[in-house]
C-alpha cells in the first residue's frame, strides 16, 4: 500500500490527474498488490515508453520531489556534455 501511495504522489506531482492517470494508477496498484515484495516492470503494464520513473515515499514533500528532479536534470546535462566530447 505504501508503494501505491507513493505512485499517487508521483502522478499528482507530475502535473495533475486525468482519467488516464487514474487508470495507470489502478494498473500499477494492482500489480503492486499481486507481486508484493517483487520487482514490477512498469514498461510491461503501460502502453507508452518510459524515459524515467520516480517513486517517492508517502510523506515526500513537493520540495523533495523538485530537488530530486533538479538533481536528475544536472546529471543528464553532465552526461550529455560527455557524449559531445
Amino acid at each position: 500500500m505504501r508503494v501505491a501511495t507513493a505512485i499517487v504522489l508521483l502522478l499528482i506531482a507530475a502535473g495533475g490527474c486525468s482519467c488516464q492517470d487514474f487508470r495507470l494508477e489502478r494498473r500499477i496498484a494492482a500489480e503492486v498488490e499481486e507481486n508484493a515484495g517483487s520487482a514490477i516492470r512498469v514498461d510491461e503494464i503501460t502502453e507508452f515508453r518510459w524515459d524515467r520513473f520516480y517513486v517517492f515515499g508517502a510523506y515526500s514533500t513537493p520540495e523533495m520531489v523538485e530537488e530530486e528532479a533538479a538533481m536528475d536534470r544536472k546529471v543528464r546535462a553532465v552526461q550529455s556534455r560527455r557524449k559531445l566530447r
